[in-house]
């Protein structure tokens, strides 16, 4: 019973902990979308630090989870953010080594990322911030 008792707190103490962290990521993207704005509207996404990644996938609203690989459409973390009846936030799917280890929902009232090209990015990549009303 006691060893019970220890693995369902320590699987709550690593819920918890992740979505902490993926708050924290959310908060760091967006003032870095914020600063680049302001700047040269350039995203540079070898400084989003707080967890290991190498690839970047952005995944648009309304996504079916029928279109993506059997890996990510059974995802839970993935699956909870209903991206695929959502419209107000694109996942940004953070992979290390081929595991997922981080998704942050990041609103589209901050910046639209669904306007950008869908495709795997990796940390030295960079992104333009442009939208519809910057044309």
């Amino acid at each position: 019973m006691k060893s019970i008792v220890l693995g369902l707190l320590a699987l709550l103490i690593s819920a918890c902990n992740g979505s902490r962290t993926e708050q924290l990521l959310l908060n760091q993207i967006q003032a870095l979308v914020r600063s680049a704005q302001e700047t040269d509207k350039v995203l540079k996404l070898n400084q989003i630090n707080g967890l290991e990644w190498d690839e970047l996938l952005l995944i648009r609203p309304y996504t079916s989870f029928n279109s993506l690989d059997e890996e990510l459409s059974s995802n839970k973390v993935l699956l909870a953010t209903e991206i695929d009846a959502r419209d107000d936030i694109t996942v940004m799917l953070f992979k290390h080594a081929g595991a997922v280890v981080g998704v942050v929902e990041f609103p589209r009232a901050v910046f639209d990322f669904s306007q950008i090209n869908s495709q795997t990015y990796t940390p030295n990549d960079r992104i333009l911030l442009t939208s519809e009303n910057d044309k």
